[in-house]
């Protein structure tokens, strides 16, 4: 098995850090807690990463708002930036695998092969069985199936973010691999990214009504929502790295 070395988001085993898991770093956020969140984020970041990251968000969130604007994109439109980063990163963890042969890699990326396999699996049955109801080859179905799925990220000129995206989690992955072989699995793991992704389009439903009332303001409604999840991860991650970068200081000046 691989070796982690020491770091500030590992801490020791002493009597004070087994303590940890009850110290509270903010509100009812433990200082353990806060360690692994942000191990799950892929490590700490440096002020270069910040600026990236935030850069990152702003960008997507402009050519989405011209995809809006110029292509007519739906609100559906715009999960496709994130499905994208997931797909890229399913398809690059057997190619890191490969590369590292990290050991404890070897789960997420037999997992990464199963998902892959499994979507092609059911895309291919989906159209052998629509095929045999319509009378065509299930070659035909697939070939039409990627045509529609082409024009429609075209045309609405979703492509773009599309990438941008898939460059922003491709960018990241140094950081993660640095992070692995600090501090250990899991390589990705649901963090406060993921949960802001998700809390904050709920929290958006209470605006239904309003949505409702407007219905062509549905694919705006839905962009704020999305670049608002981004922003308050963000913001998240940097709060609570800089909270942890304060404790361990002052637990360091107490120990003199």
């Amino acid at each position: 098995m691989a070796k982690y070395r020491k770091s500030p988001l590992v801490p020791s085993a002493s009597a004070s850090a087994r303590g940890e898991t009850e110290r509270m770093l903010v509100n009812k956020l433990s200082v353990d807690d806060a360690r692994r969140m942000l191990r799950n984020e892929g490590g700490e970041m440096s002020p270069f990463d910040l600026v990236v990251q935030g850069l990152t968000i702003v960008g997507i969130a402009g050519l989405t708002a011209w995809a809006i604007r110029a292509g007519e994109a739906t609100a559906w439109h715009l999960f496709l930036p994130m499905l994208a980063q997931y797909v890229a990163l399913l398809v690059a963890l057997p190619g890191i695998y490969l590369v590292l042969r990290h050991p404890d890699l070897k789960r997420d990326t037999r997992l990464a092969v199963v998902w892959v396999g499994a979507g092609l699996l059911a895309w291919g049955i989906a159209a052998a069985v629509r095929g045999a109801n319509s009378g065509l080859p299930a070659t035909a179905v697939l070939a039409q199936d990627a045509q529609a799925a082409y024009r429609s990220v075209v045309d609405t000129h979703m492509q773009w973010p599309m990438l941008a995206a898939v460059a922003s989690c491709l960018s990241g992955l140094p950081r993660r691999v640095r992070n692995l072989y600090e501090h250990g699995p899991p390589f990705v793991a649901a963090g406060m990214g993921c949960a802001a992704r998700v809390v904050v389009p709920l929290l958006g439903c209470f605006l239904l009504p309003a949505i409702a009332a407007h219905p062509e303001h549905m694919a705006w409604y839905v962009w704020a929502m999305i670049v608002g999840g981004e922003c308050i991860a963000l913001w998240m991650t940097w709060d609570v790295q800089t909270r942890l970068r304060k404790y361990d200081a002052a637990q360091g000046a107490a120990r003199r």
